[in-house]
């Protein structure tokens, strides 16, 4: 049987051994997957997997946010930071994504509307809930990014997807969990008021993102939808919003 400075002893090696070659092979399979594409190396099937993932999370727009093991991509996968491609193609046809759409009429002109909603800095003023937001001033272009946080939702990353004047102001988010959303609002005028739907389509890439979305937070999610759209038409048909 062992001692107790026995056992202590094994404990220790076993937790210094497992650390050591467990660097050893995050520094191994590293240098592999910077390897020449015609070295042997690089051809071996696992390797050129790795590399595959590496080479992704070295792109410019993923380098925060995707593929961060380097031996095995298991965390990757249980927080939905995997990725095969630079470009998701699951985005384009929105597969697996939930949908929340709702409607409302203001009175206000369309192309003040969608403006005002492109206006990213002025959100606080009409979410239900405490919002600090990092962007630039003015109602933001197509391209422009710009940081969200809040307690109830996170911290979110948003990039500004399309942008059509008077008609249409659309931005993709990123979230924890591999949280992916696109927020779209349309207007239609119609005589002095304007037509105003809000869609908000979203998944998330982790399996436990998933699982607590259908046991927990999508019904949070579908309050929060309509009390924002609440608060934006009540915030828009007030005189002097502008």
């Amino acid at each position: 049987m062992l001692t107790v400075s026995q056992w202590n002893a094994n404990v220790a090696a076993l937790f210094f051994g497992s650390m050591l070659l467990g660097y050893m092979l995050y520094e191994t399979l590293h240098s592999f997957e910077h390897l020449p594409d015609a070295h042997p190396i690089s051809k071996l099937p696992w390797v050129r997997h790795m590399r595959q993932l590496h080479e992704v999370h070295h792109s410019r727009e993923l380098m925060t946010s995707a593929n961060f093991n380097i031996v095995v991509p298991l965390f990757d996968w249980l927080y939905g930071t995997l990725r095969w491609n630079i470009e998701d193609e699951s985005l384009a046809s929105r597969a697996g994504f939930a949908r929340l759409q709702r409607d409302t009429s203001v009175r206000s002109a369309a192309a003040d509307a969608i403006s005002y909603i492109g206006t990213a800095t002025r959100w606080p003023e009409w979410h239900p809930y405490d919002v600090r937001i990092e962007a630039p001033a003015g109602s933001l272009p197509e391209g422009k990014r710009f940081r969200y946080h809040s307690a109830r939702a996170g911290n979110l990353i948003w990039r500004v997807t399309e942008v059509i004047p008077g008609r249409r102001w659309q931005a993709r988010c990123e979230g924890k969990l591999g949280l992916v959303g696109f927020l779209t609002y349309d207007a239609v005028q119609e005589g002095s008021t304007t037509r105003l739907s809000r869609t908000f389509e979203y998944r998330f890439r982790s399996p436990i993102g998933r699982l607590l979305d259908r046991r927990f937070l999508r019904p949070g999610i579908e309050a929060d939808s309509i009390a924002v759209l609440d608060r934006l038409s009540g915030t828009l048909n007030a005189a002097g919003f502008r």
